[in-house]
């Protein structure tokens, strides 16, 4: 599975991650291949496999929204233990 983002939709993405990160501390991603959905977890519910730290996430998406010009989620296989995020800077920074 491979997401790569760019434009207003960074700016979109970043506000849901957001807004999921108000609601729990952990973020359950599924994907098929009509669909990517996001899901957050909370204390109260049990933690699923494949769970990812949404203060993680939040952290690599603090960088200034506008200077971002590319961002890329990446699963290697389904059986792979972790998510590869990166990010590509206008100014050719690269974070990740």
């Amino acid at each position: 599975m491979e997401l790569s983002l760019s434009g207003n939709a960074i700016k979109t993405f970043a506000r849901c991650i957001t807004c999921l990160a108000r609601v729990g501390n952990q973020l359950a991603i599924q994907a098929s291949p009509s669909q990517l959905a996001f899901h957050t977890l909370n204390s109260s519910r049990p933690t699923v496999q494949g769970s990812v730290l949404l203060k993680a996430i939040c952290s690599l998406l603090g960088t200034p929204i506008a200077s971002i010009g590319n961002l890329s989620v990446k699963l290697p296989d389904p059986d792979a233990s972790k998510v590869q995020w990166a990010l590509e800077c206008y100014s050719g920074a690269n974070k990740g």
